[in-house]
């Protein structure tokens, strides 16, 4: 396929990721990564990343979008599809 590996980003001092999901599933850290495609797609994947004040999330859905917020991921049961949006099927 056309997978290439960007490596790995260390997080600022003090900062720590502290739960890690691929897919719907909680993950470890060990197995965790952020796969794009080169059709724009992505594997899901959330990470929520902290400090000692302030807690915040980056997710990844099926057709690449990311999201980047305070607070902790939001549980992908409850999003909802935009109208107008294609539900990627496998």
């Amino acid at each position: 396929g056309n997978e290439g590996s960007s490596g790995r980003v260390r997080l600022p001092q003090d900062f720590e990721a502290s739960r890690f999901t691929l897919g719907s599933q909680e993950a470890p850290p060990t197995e965790w990564q952020l796969i794009f495609y080169p059709d724009g797609s992505a594997e899901p994947a959330g990470v929520e990343i902290q400090d000692q004040q302030n807690q915040w999330f980056l997710t990844v859905d099926r057709l690449g979008r990311t999201r980047f917020g305070q607070g902790y991921m939001p549980d992908p049961s409850t999003q909802i599809w935009d109208a107008g949006d294609h539900e990627i099927r496998q």
